[in-house]
């Protein structure tokens, strides 16, 4: 593929400085100012690359076009992501970034930007900065004045979203639930009141437990499981929670997994609302039971069903209250 104008080797320093004092600096102190100035004439620009959730084809060709004229590509696991580069004809410099090595890597890639090297951060499925480290290099990159551009491409959660057939124009991401199973219900009860579309990411493995967490937390739901999407064993299961769970039961799951929940209904999001039943409860196992607030809250929410976090902000206000 010819090489994009969004990133060639080519182009005049004139261009790129140009091209760099374009960009809004943002707000910064008066005194970081002007060295950012002059830091940004000569700086690299780090792109986010989305790249396939796992069907090749699903690449663009911006994406291709950036990826061949970096300098530098960062990879979430650089193994992983050789296949797309060889595929694609891709022969720029790999370097691993992960969880795993984030913090040692950050400032040599820092420093590439910084001596005006071009850098691609890919992740190795859909949109980088999305449920990985992404995040932390990109805060670092704009607090240093340097460039940061997205290159628009697949993520697993829009994909999910727009093929599951329940409410899109508001929803809630919330990647990876805990491992754990009591943190893991508490996120879910903190979230049994909000009106919209939940997605969720999960390992194969941890499924079983999160539906039945699910349907215990914020009842039985219509929901739908996507595995393996776009790949060959592309699979999607649509149903109440209670019938995901049997058509899972003994089954051996693999595969990436993305979960789409039905947000509560608004019956639901009412009986949420504090009233006054509710505060003389709280007020009476505050006083009369000494029960802490993290108690009340766990207990409330899963003996009615209510949101864990809304009760423990209205557990803490009255406990405040109650002070001498």
């Amino acid at each position: 593929m010819n090489s994009g104008k969004g990133l060639s080797r080519n182009r005049s320093s004139s261009e790129k400085r140009r091209n760099h004092n374009r960009v809004p600096l943002g707000t910064m102190d008066t005194a970081n100012l002007e060295r950012v100035k002059a830091e940004r004439a000569i700086c690299g620009t780090l792109y986010m690359v989305a790249t396939p959730v796992g069907n090749l084809a699903d690449m663009t060709y911006r994406a291709v076009q950036v990826l061949q004229n970096a300098d530098l590509i960062v990879a979430e696991s650089a193994e992983h992501s050789r296949r797309l580069c060889a595929h694609y004809n891709i022969r720029t410099r790999l370097l691993s970034y992960n969880q795993h090595n984030h913090k040692a890597k950050a400032p040599k890639i820092l420093e590439q930007l910084r001596a005006g090297r071009q850098v691609a951060l890919i992740t190795c499925a859909g949109t980088p900065g999305i449920s990985d480290p992404g995040t932390l290099l990109v805060s670092q990159a704009f607090e240093q004045g340097i460039q940061v551009l997205p290159i628009p491409g697949a993520a697993a959660v829009t994909a999910a979203l727009s093929a599951a057939g329940l409410r899109s124009d508001c929803f809630y991401f919330g990647g990876f639930l805990s491992p754990r199973p009591g943190k893991r219900r508490k996120e879910l009860l903190s979230l049994a009141a909000m009106p919209w579309t939940l997605v969720f990411y999960e390992a194969p493995q941890r499924l079983p437990a999160l539906l039945a967490d699910l349907l215990t937390t914020l009842g039985d739901r219509l929901g739908v499981i996507w595995r393996e999407m776009t790949k060959m064993h592309e699979e999607a299961l649509r149903g109440p929670v209670s019938v995901l769970r049997e058509q899972i039961r003994d089954r051996e799951i693999k595969g990436e997994i993305t979960l789409v929940i039905a947000g509560a209904a608004d019956e639901l999001a009412q009986q949420c609302l504090p009233d006054d039943e509710l505060i003389d409860r709280i007020r009476k196992m505050l006083e009369k039971e000494g029960k802490g607030v993290k108690e009340i809250a766990t207990h409330l929410a899963l003996e009615e069903g209510r949101a864990y976090r809304q009760i423990y902000k209205l557990a803490l206000a009255l406990k405040e209250k109650m002070k001498p």
